[in-house]
C-alpha cells in the first residue's frame, strides 16, 4: 500500500513560525506608521466635502423658498459666510431684507440676527480665501471674508466681500495640523469643487 503525501504529521518548524510572524509584525508596523497621516488625510477630506455641502444647503434653501423664520412671510436669498478671523467655522445666513424699498438682501451676512446655523470645521482651519485663481491667475488672496449667496430663481450666484463683487470664482483654502491642503471652488455659475 502506497503512503499518501497529504497525511503526513509535518508541521511548521519552528525558524518557518518566527519568519512568518517577524514578516507579519514588519506588514503591521508599516501600515500602524501610516496610520496618523492617512487618517488626517481622510478627516481633511470630509472636512472640505462638509463645506461644499454646507453651499448646497445654503442653495436648496434659496431655491426651496425657505422662509426667514416660521410665518414671517420673508423668503430672502440664502448664503454661506466665510471669515478668516474665525477660521474653523461658517455661518450659513438668510439674507433679509433691510426695509420695504428692497425687495432683497444686501448679499452680505449682517450678523446674528440673519443667522441660520454655524457649521463648525471639525479638523482643519481656513488658510486663505482667493478670487479669480481659475479664471484669471494668479488671482487675487490675501481676503478676509466673502459671502456667497443664492438668490431666487436665479441660478447665478453672488460672490462679494463688502462692496466689492466678483465676477467669476472663489476658492476657499483649507488647511489641516499636518500641513495637508484642500481647496473648495465655487463658480458664479453655482458649480462647486472640492481639490
Amino acid at each position: 500500500m502506497q503512503k499518501s503525501p497529504f497525511n503526513s504529521a509535518r508541521g511548521f518548524t519552528l525558524l518557518e513560525l518566527l519568519i512568518t510572524t517577524f514578516i507579519f509584525i514588519i506588514v503591521t508596523s508599516a501600515v500602524l506608521a501610516n496610520y496618523p497621516l492617512f487618517a488626517s488625510k481622510v478627516r481633511l477630506e470630509r472636512d472640505a466635502q462638509e463645506i461644499a455641502l454646507s453651499l448646497r444647503k445654503a442653495q436648496s434653501y434659496a431655491l426651496a423658498v425657505k422662509e426667514s423664520s416660521a410665518g414671517s412671510g420673508v423668503f430672502p436669498g440664502y448664503g454661506v459666510h466665510f471669515s478668516k478671523t474665525s477660521a474653523d467655522s461658517l455661518i450659513i445666513y438668510a439674507d433679509i431684507p433691510t426695509g420695504p424699498p428692497l425687495p432683497e438682501g444686501n448679499k452680505l451676512y449682517d450678523g446674528d440676527v440673519e443667522e441660520v446655523e454655524t457649521f463648525y470645521i471639525e479638523s482643519a482651519r481656513i488658510e486663505d480665501i482667493c478670487e479669480g485663481v481659475k479664471s484669471s491667475a494668479p488671482g487675487n488672496c490675501g481676503i478676509e471674508t466673502v459671502d456667497i449667496t443664492y438668490l431666487r430663481p436665479d441660478p447665478i450666484i453672488d460672490l462679494r466681500n463688502g462692496s466689492t463683487a466678483y465676477n467669476s470664482d472663489v476658492e476657499i483654502k483649507i488647511i489641516s495640523p499636518t500641513g495637508d491642503r484642500k481647496t473648495i471652488v465655487i463658480w458664479k455659475t453655482g458649480q462647486i469643487s472640492v481639490e
